[in-house]
């Protein structure tokens, strides 16, 4: 595997510039342009429909269709109310909890510009029992510094989304830090695989899709799916890690940092797919992780992908993620590298079979 303080981390078109974009549900744009940048650079024909999915493809007159998907957008919040003194009030976009909330900086996304801001809480209410204190998102506020609602209006209004600060950063040997790991990971990884791909000599089509507004209730993906009709699809996206305390007996330490690519047995997942996956992966040595996932179903694009249209044979690549829908998360720079290994890896294959898999 590459060096973890490689060329990829410090180019200024690399990951570590996707990492500190703001692109909460619903506003995904500045993740979309950088995405349309890097598959300009992989000669794709691009396009982007009425929601804001963009699309790639090469050699889109193949009937043997591959798709490799991954959401661009990441939890975040919105304006719902200014008071008198200037403090503003939200709403969850996507799944995240209160108590992950208070204290951290945000950047409000602005017609006018980015308008930082910290979230707080009354400090007046502190319980200090090992339980703690639990509060309600209606009891915390974004401060921008503002004294009156008037001042606080001539910068932000009702409506503007809200994301994390960005704050990207390495720690330890190969470990990533920052706020949309969930699923910026899952993005990279689609976009080198297909920079990749298109220096073969390919007779399949190969699509990808950054699809929009998968933390709230996987709204994007469907019509990219009507559009492209692909034979298989391939769904890049985090997943919870279970290396660390709290995790339940029976899946503690059995989706870990660094361990590889997850491969995900449950109902969005077709088996005989998830076969073969595992196949090309051993073959190349490749290190993966068997998991359940978290639950049976849903949770990632992949249950709306395998469900729409005529049906279609749908695989996760799931990379393991700490404090997922959180201000920092943490991922392993090797489990990306492999993710792009096997997915190429495949496609690879697929493509030299003379006898194209339809994975029924």
């Amino acid at each position: 595997m590459t060096e973890y303080n490689n060329t990829e981390w410090k180019n200024s078109s690399s990951f570590h510039e996707l990492l500190n974009t703001c692109s909460p549900s619903c506003r995904e744009y500045e993740s979309a342009t950088i995405f349309k940048t890097w598959l300009s650079t992989a000669h794709c024909q691009t396009s982007t429909d009425i929601l804001g999915n963009v699309t790639g493809c090469i050699n889109p007159q193949s009937e043997y269709k591959i798709l490799l998907t991954a959401h661009m957008d990441e939890v975040g919040l919105q304006i719902t109310h200014i008071n008198s003194n200037g403090l503003i009030f939200f709403r969850r976009v996507g799944g995240i909890e209160p108590m992950s909330l208070c204290g951290h900086e945000v950047t409000i996304l602005n017609k006018k510009g980015p308008v930082n801001g910290i979230i707080g809480r009354n400090a007046q209410n502190y319980n200090f029992t090992e339980q703690g204190l639990s509060f309600k998102m209606s009891d915390l506020w974004i401060d921008i510094g503002a004294d009156t609602k008037e001042e606080a209006t001539e910068k932000v209004r009702i409506g503007d989304f809200v994301s994390f600060k960005p704050n990207s950063q390495k720690i330890g040997k190969s470990r990533i830090c920052a706020k949309g790991l969930d699923n910026k990971t899952g993005l990279f990884i689609v976009a080198q695989t297909i920079k990749k791909l298109s220096k073969e000599q390919l007779s399949i089509g190969i699509y990808v899709a950054a699809t929009v507004q998968e933390e709230i209730r996987l709204r994007g993906i469907a019509p990219c799916v009507y559009n492209i009709k692909p034979t298989i699809g391939f769904v890049v996206d985090v997943g919870f890690a279970t290396d660390v305390p709290g995790s339940s007996q029976y899946e503690e330490s059995t989706f870990c940092l660094g361990k590889g690519v997850g491969l995900i047995h449950n109902a969005d997942n077709n088996p005989i797919l998830v076969d073969y996956l595992k196949q090309v992966a051993e073959s190349k040595k490749i290190p993966i992780q068997e998991t359940v996932g978290h639950t049976l179903s849903g949770g990632t694009d992949a249950m709306i992908l395998q469900l729409t249209a005529d049906g279609v044979a749908t695989a996760n690549i799931s990379i393991p993620c700490r404090y997922m829908h959180s201000h920092t998360e943490m991922c392993d720079w090797e489990d990306i590298e492999y993710a792009i290994e096997l997915l190429t890896q495949t496609i690879l294959k697929i493509d030299k079979e003379s006898n194209k898999y339809l994975f029924k």
